[in-house]
C-alpha cells in the first residue's frame, strides 16, 4: 500500500515490503485525493550498478 488516510494520519510507504521494492519499475501516485489535499508520491528503485 503506498497511501492510507487513517483518521488524522496520512500514512506513505507503509504497506510497501522488500519484495516490493525488488521490482525495477517506479510506483507512482499523481494528483491522488486525500483528504488533507491531493498528493503526488514517487519511488523510484535505486541504481545499485
Amino acid at each position: 500500500m503506498l497511501l492510507l488516510e487513517n483518521g488524522e494520519q496520512l500514512r506513505l510507504l507503509d504497506g510497501l515490503t522488500s519484495t516490493d521494492l525488488q521490482y525495477v519499475n517506479a510506483y507512482l501516485l499523481e494528483s491522488t485525493p486525500t483528504r488533507f489535499g491531493r498528493i503526488t508520491l514517487q519511488v523510484e528503485p535505486l541504481d545499485r550498478a
